[in-house]
């Protein structure tokens, strides 16, 4: 599977090592390629770069690893994510991290969704920390947990 991961933090790292060990093609996408490079380069292993919008049209998933702010310019950037399974690891915390700046009538995913409405948003990832995911996917030698919803079965 062709999975593009947009961001270049320690939740894109974790993830892009763990898809590439699985064997899926993984994608660094970026609006500073270099930067992508860059961590692609320090991860190692086979691990592709790209632009965003070359990033999303290879791909069959797109993780959205940015923080929340910067989802709906990632799905700008990438042309929409039409046809994409859309996977939102995102959590919409204030600055002062003292709560969530949507959660009570609506998600972030749900807001991601009216974004990019053509693709298939999925949410995940966003209750595990990246140091389980540097860790191997493990936390005290157990396989982490990941919790996933969505409205669309197939996805």
């Amino acid at each position: 599977m062709n999975i593009s991961i947009f961001g270049t933090g320690n939740m894109a790292k974790g993830l892009a090592v763990l898809f590439n060990r699985a064997g899926h093609r993984v994608t660094l996408a970026s609006r500073d390629v270099a930067k992508a490079r860059s961590i692609a380069a320090e991860l190692g292993g086979g691990i592709w770069v790209a632009g965003s919008a070359d990033g999303a049209a290879a791909a069959d998933i797109v993780v959205l690893a940015v923080p929340y702010e910067a989802a709906v310019p990632s799905i700008e950037a990438a042309g929409g994510l039409a046809g994409k399974i859309v996977v939102d690891i995102t959590n919409p915390l204030t600055a002062d991290y003292s709560g969530l700046t949507v959660g009570q009538t609506t998600s972030a995913a749900e807001e991601i969704q009216k974004h990019a409405p053509n693709a298939k948003v999925v949410k995940a990832f966003n209750t595990v920390f990246a140091s389980v995911l540097q860790a191997g996917g493990k936390a005290a030698g157990r396989p982490a947990t990941v919790f996933v919803a969505g409205d669309d079965a197939s996805a």
